[in-house]
This record gives structure tokens, C-alpha cells and sequence, in this order.
């Protein structure tokens, strides 16, 4: 899933890459240089680069498994990484006992098989279950629109290891209203690594493991930020579908 964001724009909020086809003049029209085909192209570098931390976003910036990330990504670990050291040698990055990452591997459309009989949302949800639990690794079905489901696969890599985390007082960081607003005084980041068995694969902590080599991943640019703005990720809830009556309803119940 990405973000669009831009002043000018009438389609600002959260797409799938399915839904790039509805963006097509507002990118037309935008500095945006990323063309079509990389955005709607789950399989594309840029995409596959993007990681999950469950319910936060990463991507990886070498091709030795170094992800960038959000300190505050890394919560459930951090008694762990205050009785640390930033690590000064690869060999001293430490393992996080509750951090994983969720990498892109395979997608398909299942519409056919979710909407094959009865759309109820009790029918929907019976047969979204049911195509789930068959899944080798970890999936989600993705609905696209009232018409269209993707099913979207992830190997989940469990070795995820400690690179660089900044101190409390620079990686400052106060929940949404922080999340969403820009320039950032903050150094809410962090530097993680993922390590996998002698064959690639995920496993949990053994000194044996080593560095995954991944084909896909981002290069950090030098150049300055543009107006127009597109941000991959997996955030972990939108709004954007809401509508008035449900903006009212919610300040009602908060009044009540």
C-alpha cells in the first residue's frame, strides 16, 4: 500500500498498486518521476523493497539484509535494547526477541473464488478464512474494491538483529500526532538486519545464521524533497474511506 500526498490533488490517501489506474492524471500531472508501472507492479524492485514489521513499515537499504525503519517500530523490544550498545562490528548485532519481518513473496487475484457464491459479508469472510488457512507461509486477502481480492503471501523472517538505535532523547517519539506531521524534529529511526540460515531460510536466533541476501532493495537519495509525495508502506489503519456520518458519529460517541 502507498500514500499519495499533495496540496493540489483530489485523490489524496491510501491506494493498493491495484488502484493505480485510478491515480493515472494526477500523476500525469504531478513531478512525480515514478512511472505507472512500477507503482501498480507488486513484483517491481521499489515495492519488493518495502517490508512489513506487522504494523509498521520498513524497506531494506542493502543487499545484505540492512532494513531502515522506525525506532518506534522496535517498542516491544526496548528493555532489550536499553541493556545495549549500538553495536560497533557485525558480529555484535544483537538479536530482537519480539521483531519480525514480513517480506513480499508471491500475489494472485481470488476474486473468482471469494465471490463464487453468495456476497454476503458472512459468505465473503467464510471463504477468505477458509483460502487463508491454506497458505504455506503468512497471507492476507486484500480487497481491492467491491469486486476484486488479492491474496498476498509473506515470508516472515523471526532472526531480526539490533544494527543501530538512537537514544531515547534524539529518537523522541509521542504516538499519531508525531507520525503525521512534517518537518520531524525527531530521530524516530532505527537500523535492523535480518539473518536466515546457510539455505536463505527464516529460522529463529542461531549464532550459525547469517546476513539474508536480498536482490531488491532502496538507495537513499541526496537530492531534496519534492511538493508531491509518494510513500510506500503498511501503515497500520486509514481513515480515507470514511465518510461525513462516520466522522459525526464518532465525535458523538466521544461527547457521550
Amino acid at each position: 500500500m502507498f500514500y499519495l500526498c499533495a496540496s493540489a490533488w483530489a485523490l489524496e490517501g491510501f491506494f493498493q498498486p491495484e488502484q493505480v489506474e485510478l491515480l493515472e492524471e494526477e500523476l500525469e500531472l504531478s513531478n512525480i518521476r515514478i512511472s505507472q508501472e512500477i507503482l501498480s507492479n507488486r513484483q517491481s524492485s521499489m515495492l519488493r523493497s518495502t517490508v512489513s514489521l506487522g504494523h509498521c513499515t520498513g524497506a531494506f537499504i542493502s543487499s545484505n539484509g540492512l532494513v531502515l525503519t522506525n525506532k518506534h517500530c522496535l517498542a516491544q523490544d526496548a528493555n532489550l535494547i536499553q541493556k545495549h550498545n549500538n553495536p560497533k562490528e557485525q558480529n555484535q548485532e544483537f538479536p530482537l526477541q519480539s521483531t519480525k519481518i514480513f517480506v513480499f513473496d508471491s500475489y494472485r487475484d481470488v476474486s473468482k473464488d471469494i465471490l463464487q457464491k453468495g456476497n454476503s459479508e458472512e459468505d465473503i469472510q467464510k471463504r477468505i478464512n477458509q483460502i487463508t488457512r491454506r497458505c504455506k507461509n503468512y497471507c492476507d486477502i486484500i480487497p481491492i474494491d467491491n469486486s476484486r481480492y488479492t491474496l498476498v503471501e509473506y515470508n516472515i523472517y523471526r532472526d531480526i538483529r539490533a544494527v543501530y538505535v538512537p537514544p531515547s532523547n534524539v529518537g523522541v517519539y509521542d504516538g499519531g500526532a508525531s507520525n503525521w506531521s512534517w518537518p520531524q524534529h525527531s530521530g524516530d529511526f532505527a537500523l535492523v538486519r535480518v539473518y536466515t540460515d546457510k539455505k536463505g531460510r527464516s529460522k529463529a536466533y542461531s549464532d550459525e545464521h547469517k546476513p539474508l541476501s536480498n536482490d531488491h532493495f532502496l538507495t537513499i537519495s541526496k537530492s531534496h524533497i519534492r511538493e508531491n509525495v509518494v510513500t510506500l508502506g503498511y501503515p497500520n489503519h486509514t481513515d480515507r474511506k470514511n465518510n461525513l456520518q462516520c466522522y459525526i458519529s464518532g465525535y458523538l460517541q466521544l461527547q457521550s
